[in-house]
């Protein structure tokens, strides 16, 4: 029996090269979706909000001539049944009402931050005894081998994207990945990013939102979407052995397998409207009739806004820190 002991170190590293199949744990391993999967489809949702939100206008005017010679309904109906048509839309062709929504929205950016993390932990491990019975007592010797791996890897990249290019574009073949419902893992699925949008643009529209005290001028609003996904695998087989007469013999063994896979997904997505003037405008709609601002400018408010969230988000945290510890004291 004793001489089975060196095969403990075989069967020890076969385990450990099974659990270390995976050096560099990406998202694609586990949720099936890439990088770019995951931006197209975040992207993708956005942009079925932007379109929702012009058919929406669209079918308020009802009759109404709102685009060339088409009425409201029909432009509506139109675009519900030909989505490509968004990309063939010309400004200038839209009725002084509706054009005037829509160039207030040129001024709009959406920013996204994007965290995409995985972890794998492989535990390979052997335990057992050996034993010799004697006359008068029992001689026992316990060991044990254990070899225990962790890979992180995290991804981060900002992207921007200018709202009325975003809801002419990307086309339908970037968009046909989408999912309705992602169980496993979240971020593969349908985020309703599009209450967001919506909600943003008619408060401005509808609600006249306003900027904060320090920034009147623009408008913001950003959510923080977070999905942890953790799967936990375990294998323990094991042996008992009776060594014949007094001899030292292997007397039991036992090995141990655990593994997880822990993905951490989380995306900041917000929504920027620059230089929009305060109060009401043209066609008392909160809609501003100054010069849209540069690419420049617009393009560094909606970084900002990706600023303004994480400084949020770390200070509801520091928060939320200090009222767990305070009732732990209690």
């Amino acid at each position: 029996m004793i001489k089975s002991i060196p095969y403990l170190g075989i069967a020890l590293g076969i385990g450990s090269l099974a659990g270390g199949c995976s050096v560099y744990p990406v998202s694609q391993e586990a949720s099936g979706d890439n990088t770019f999967n995951i931006v197209a489809k975040v992207r993708c949702e956005v942009r079925d909000a932007l379109r929702g939100i012009v058919i929406t206008e669209a079918e308020k005017y009802l009759s109404d001539r709102v685009y060339g010679s088409e009425s409201g309904l029909e432009l509506a109906a139109r675009l519900k049944a030909n989505p490509q048509d968004f990309s063939r839309l010309r400004t200038e062709l839209f009725t002084p009402s509706l054009r005037k929504a829509i160039a207030y929205y040129q001024n709009s950016t959406i920013n996204y931050d994007f965290t995409l993390q995985g972890t794998e932990s492989n535990v390979q491990g052997v335990q057992g005894g050996l034993i010799r019975t004697l006359p008068r007592d029992v001689a026992v010797v316990g060991f044990g081998l254990e070899g225990d791996r962790t890979r992180d890897v995290k991804r981060n990249f900002e992207i921007s994207d200018h709202a009325i290019t975003l809801a002419q574009k990307p086309d339908e073949d970037y968009c046909r990945m989408v999912r309705d419902v992602a169980f496993i893992y979240p971020m593969g699925g349908q985020k309703n990013i599009r209450d967001l949008i919506e909600n943003f643009i008619f408060l401005n529209l509808d609600g006249e939102l306003e900027g904060s005290t320090k920034e009147p001028n623009i408008r913001r609003m950003g959510d923080t979407i977070l999905f942890r996904t953790r799967l936990t695998g375990n294998l323990a087989p094991g042996f008992t052995f009776t060594p014949p007469g007094g001899a030292l013999g292997l007397s039991g063994l036992s090995f141990r397998n655990t593994n997880f896979r822990e993905d951490y997904h989380q995306v900041i997505v917000t929504i920027t409207t620059s230089a929009v003037g305060a109060g009401k405008g043209l066609s008392g709609r909160g809609l501003s009739g100054k010069a849209p601002p540069s690419d420049q400018r617009r393009e560094q408010d909606g970084t900002n806004s990706i600023a303004v969230i994480r400084a949020k988000n770390l200070q509801d945290a520091v928060i939320q820190l200090g009222d767990g510890i305070s009732r732990l004291s209690r």
